[in-house]
């Protein structure tokens, strides 16, 4: 499987490791050790002790990793591979964006052995983001992400041109994991928003610092920024939702991904009332190629 980032020499590996232990050390700390914790503390908690005893290099190996961040094969990674094979620039911007890094030890994808299918699945967003909106990524100025999993998409917007800022909104422990992903890869990756720039990735759990300044940030982008939540803002509570809405509403591009309900929160009625606070939006709706979920592509016409 062929690198597609440089991987960092062993001594800035270590720094990097060394970081990340305590970060999520911190993390499984504050967590509540009981019967009835979060499942996503639970999470955190599974991390770290992996963390102590195996080799981070292989961290896609790990169960809580597979059970939550790792795509099987399944027909609808064959039907997007497939969407993604037949695009007439595949050879040129495509291919190239789906070779996967040694780093973690990815399962190679039986269908492009020098990919993954976690890979295939976000090119296979990113594309039809560009089919609906006639937008590129690599266009835009600055990104946000909404939950990041370990920073797999991030990279795959490097992967495609991304050269602006791109911040990760998560919790701890998924910050500190992507972090340490996207440094272990070659990409430039912080948590301090300071650090900010072109060609940087912030990754950032604290909400309350993150607001004001992504909304600082997104004044300066007008008409070039993506918003970016694929299952992840559909599986926030309503209060986070709630915390989250005015940055939501300055962005001029969308890709947004979403099961119709989660427990009790109606989704499709959800997305419908982000479309009615998004001025001057055009929003397409489509089935994914999994039943009872879809997309939500937005974008504004250049002024």
């Amino acid at each position: 499987m062929e690198a597609n980032h440089a991987p960092q020499p062993q001594n800035d590996y270590q720094v990097f490791l060394k970081a990340f232990l305590e970060k999520i050390s911190e993390v499984s700390g504050r967590s509540d050790r009981t019967a009835h914790m979060p499942i996503w503390e639970k999470f955190s908690l599974d991390l770290y002790e992996l963390s102590k005893s195996r080799d981070m290099r292989q961290f896609l190996h790990f169960q809580p990793i597979i059970q939550s961040m790792v795509i099987g094969e399944s027909d609808y990674i064959q039907g997007e591979f497939s969407y993604l094979r037949n695009l007439k620039n595949w050879e040129e911007r495509w291919a190239p964006a789906l070779k996967e890094n040694i780093f973690g030890m990815p399962i190679p994808s039986v269908l492009h052995p020098s990919s993954s299918n976690n890979l295939i699945h976000h090119a296979y967003h990113a594309a039809k983001f560009e089919a609906a909106t006639g937008s590129r990524f690599e266009d835009m100025d600055i990104m946000v992400e909404f939950g990041g999993g370990y920073g797999s998409f991030c990279r795959l917007a490097r992967n495609l041109g991304f050269r602006g800022r791109y911040i990760i909104f998560d919790l701890p422990a998924f910050s500190a994991l992507q972090q340490f992903f996207l440094q272990s890869i070659g990409l430039t990756a912080t948590d301090r928003l300071d650090e900010l720039e072109d060609g940087v990735t912030l990754c950032c759990s604290d909400l309350a610092a993150l607001k004001p300044f992504v909304l600082e940030q997104l004044a300066q982008a007008v008409g070039r920024s993506a918003f970016v939540a694929t299952w992840s803002l559909s599986e926030s509570p309503q209060s986070v939702r709630d915390d989250f809405e005015p940055i939501l509403r300055k962005f001029s591009h969308f890709l947004i991904a979403y099961q119709g309900r989660f427990f009790d929160i109606d989704n499709t009625q959800y997305f419908r009332y982000v479309e009615s606070i998004t001025d001057g939006i055009s929003w397409k709706t489509e089935p994914t190629v999994n039943s009872d979920n879809f997309y939500k592509f937005g974008g504004r016409a250049p002024a």
